[in-house]
């Protein structure tokens, strides 16, 4: 008997540690919360790390860009509106998908006018220029400055202008790139003629590089704009540091446009796929267009997983 009590000794003693090792180890379950919006989107919290690197202002565009201001410094290069039917009305902060020919050298053209000089400097106070190629900026790149234009309904006047310019070429056939190039304005501003609320003004084009079975468009004269002697150029000082990110999932099949509205602005062209978005901390308010047409709105915060998709 003696024996046996020895025996059971060590035995209860192992059952006891196995026991112990699994209520450590056990893992602790909590239902997951996957809020919905209605494009259609879902969000979900993950923990994100800061980033541990310092990423390049300007990576390396998937196309051949050369800073054009002027259409002269450019003359073999094809104006984007070139592709549009005559008439045709270009709105912002819309996709526009236009078929080009992967052998051209197509221009990117965005002009910012005013009443007079005075107006226009007061003006880039509060604007920022934006150049974006699949969702990455590329302002580096891109040619600004002051220039002047005439206006079809004022042909006898000249106004005062600040403008970017690119031209692009190298395309790949059929190796689709959304182009973004336009305004972002931070705090209401009037032209002179009307006011404008903080908002982007931004074309977007969704460019198709193909082999087009006609002739190819020819670049017809336009106001050609003149450049001006360079004044100073006012850009807000960012308020915070982008060291946060949002991941985001497009499953919808085609670009999402992304405005974000919080600590600091932001516009991006989402591909398909997954995107991490690296903005300042906080809580944004978010307006996004996909699907053919279709928005959504909500709110977006750092440190978390959104996924777009149509239904």
């Amino acid at each position: 008997m003696k024996k046996e009590r020895w025996i059971l000794i060590p035995l209860l003693v192992a059952i006891m540690l196995i026991i112990l090792a699994c209520s450590i180890n056990a893992p602790f379950l909590a239902p997951k919360s996957t809020p919905t919006s209605s494009l259609t989107s879902t969000s979900t919290f993950t923990q994100t790390p800061p980033p541990t690197y310092t990423p390049s202002s300007t990576p390396v565009p998937p196309v051949s860009i050369e800073a054009c201001l002027d259409s002269e410094d450019c003359p073999n290069a094809v104006a984007i509106n070139a592709y549009f039917p005559e008439g045709f009305v270009r709105d912002t902060n819309t996709v526009l998908p236009v078929d080009i020919s992967y052998t051209d050298q197509v221009r990117f053209y965005y002009g910012w006018c005013t009443i007079d000089q005075q107006v226009l400097t007061e003006n880039l106070k509060d604007i920022i220029f934006i150049f974006e190629i699949d969702g990455i900026s590329y302002l580096d790149l891109a040619a600004t400055g002051f220039t002047e234009t005439i206006f079809d309904n004022d042909p006898y006047s000249e106004y005062p202008c600040y403008s970017i310019g690119v031209v692009l070429d190298d395309w790949y056939k059929n190796d689709r790139h959304v182009v973004s190039i336009g305004i972002r304005v931070i705090n209401e501003i009037n032209d002179g003629w009307d006011s404008y609320p903080p908002s982007d003004m931004v074309y977007i084009y969704d460019v198709r590089p193909v082999d087009l079975p006609t002739a190819t468009p020819t670049a017809t004269h336009t106001n050609t704009p003149k450049p001006l002697p360079t004044l100073p150029y006012y850009t807000p000082t960012p308020a915070c540091e982008a060291n946060s990110s949002i991941e985001i999932t497009n499953s919808t099949g085609s670009f999402v446009s992304l405005n974000l509205n919080g600590p600091a602005n932001y516009y991006f062209d989402l591909a398909v796929g997954d995107t991490t978005l690296w903005v300042c901390p906080g809580t944004y308010t978010y307006t996004a267009y996909g699907c053919g047409g279709a928005s959504d709105v909500g709110t977006m915060i750092t440190g978390e997983s959104h996924e777009f998709y149509c239904q």
